[in-house]
């Protein structure tokens, strides 16, 4: 009896284990393919069919928030299988999650009508069944209720031909957690859409972290177009991403598409003085000055310590021969910082264009005092001081100007044209004129260069 007894608890309990295993099932999401303020379908029916497919107590679907990260996975071509071709990749997930049964869908929507097209695969079986389709309003509780019942019956049926074994308390379970999720159908949209909102949210995070720019545009879009209650705040985000996209447009030199950008930015955050600074860029390498000007003093009008915005009305003022307003956009940027050696080098510049010497050298001078090595201050100085025949002041600035930077093919030339006059600087003067030439081959005067460096080695050799 003990014996006969044994075998049927070890019966019992193996049916009880029977009877509790689960079919591991996933449910993707399903593929808008119409109107992006539907967007929200795309998780609200995918996470509908999981919960209600959870509550028959036979299946043990895939939670969606797992679901949403292996369809960011490159890999996945959700199309492929809509059209009964399942994709090997899923096999990852085979064993992730342990399931071999995939549900995939799409839907469109017409008027007020809702029509969900979907299909089950088997991994194991490398098939998919015919797609069944579904249809009704959708606007109402009641609407989607029955449409939301019939599409999971229908996925039934489907499941039953991979032989799956469904009770009839199982459908009964699923149409009350179906019944239940569609009660408040406002507050399950407005569920739905703030889960999807902080995934692509924190989507976006990730893809700007990795520089990604054109990603998180992408991710943030979708989140703010979900983020109905700006609970994200994503117009401030979102901004901030199109300043960072134009930049990486900018470096590449896409003027057009670096312009749209910042515009962009503009739009959604007003107060951006960095957009607006970068947009006179554009138009600055564009030399579409006028554009460029009024994007510098917009950017100027927000933050009013911005130096480098008053540098470049400065530069482009010196572009278009108006050098009192550079000088003045120069001192501006000096107002904002007299430690730069560069503002003070430029307001020397804008003087010196504008025929004031005094002031040029004085600029000059301050500026080499800031930063020893700024080779084209030193070469500036040197030539002013020429003109005032200093020549020993002159030698001595062009001297550093080509020690500082030894590819300056200028300061070679007029190092060179100094020391021709000195019969005892002959060979010095030929070597530097030959340095000039060596890195400005194709300079206007090039000819006249190459005939003084054949008179200065003649006279080195008469001196020989």
């Amino acid at each position: 009896m003990k014996i006969k007894h044994a075998i049927v608890c070890i019966f019992l309990f193996t049916q009880t284990l029977a009877a509790q295993e689960k079919t591991a099932i996933s449910v993707f999401p399903f593929q808008n393919k119409t109107d992006k303020k539907y967007e929200w379908l795309t998780y609200g029916l995918s996470y509908m069919v999981t919960e209600s497919m959870n509550n028959t107590g036979i299946f043990n679907a895939v939670p969606q928030d797992q679901i949403y990260k292996a369809v960011s996975d490159p890999g996945i071509n959700l199309d492929s299988v809509l059209d009964g071709k399942p994709n090997l990749v899923f096999a990852k997930y085979q064993s992730t999650w342990n399931t071999n049964i995939f549900i995939i869908g799409s839907f469109t929507v017409n008027a007020d009508t809702l029509i969900i097209q979907a299909r089950v695969c088997n991994l194991i079986r490398s098939s998919c069944s015919s797609p069944v389709a579904v249809q009704g309003a959708f606007h109402d509780f009641k609407g989607f209720y029955f449409l939301m019942a019939q599409l999971t019956e229908s996925l039934y049926d489907l499941l039953i031909s991979f032989d799956v074994n469904l009770t009839r308390d199982a459908v009964t379970n699923s149409r009350d957690k179906t019944r239940q999720l569609a009660a408040d159908y406002d507050g399950y949209k407005a569920y739905i859409k703030s889960w999807m909102a902080l995934r692509n949210y924190d989507d976006g995070i990730t893809a700007s972290s990795l520089n990604k720019y054109e990603d998180a545009v992408r991710f943030f879009e979708t989140a703010k177009i979900l983020d109905e209650s700006n609970a994200l705040n994503l117009g401030s985000v979102l901004s901030k991403t199109y300043l960072l996209r134009g930049n990486q447009l900018y470096g590449q030199s896409k003027w057009d598409e670096a312009a749209g950008d910042y515009t962009k930015s503009i739009q959604l955050n007003p107060k951006s003085s960095e957009a607006y600074y970068n947009l006179g860029n554009v138009y600055k390498n564009k030399k579409d000055y006028d554009n460029a000007i009024a994007n510098y003093r917009r950017s100027l009008a927000i933050d009013s310590t911005n130096l480098d915005a008053y540098r470049n009305i400065g530069f482009v003022c010196m572009e278009e021969g108006r050098s009192s307003e550079a000088i003045a956009a120069y001192l501006k940027a000096l107002s904002v910082d007299d430690q730069k050696a560069t503002s003070h080098y430029y307001a020397g510049l804008a003087y010196d264009k504008n025929g004031d010497a005094v002031n040029a050298a004085k600029y000059y001078r301050r500026a080499i005092e800031l930063d020893n090595t700024l080779a084209a201050a030193h070469l500036n100085l040197g030539i002013l001081l020429k003109q005032q025949k200093d020549l020993a002041g002159a030698r001595k600035e062009y001297e550093l100007a080509v020690q500082y930077d030894p590819h300056n093919a200028a300061a070679h030339r007029n190092l060179g044209i100094l020391l021709m006059n000195d019969k005892k600087e002959a060979s010095q003067a030929a070597l530097y004129l030959q340095k000039c030439l060596e890195l400005d081959p194709d300079q206007p005067d090039a000819s006249i260069i190459k005939k003084n460096i054949g008179i200065l080695k003649k006279k080195a050799g008469k001196k020989k």
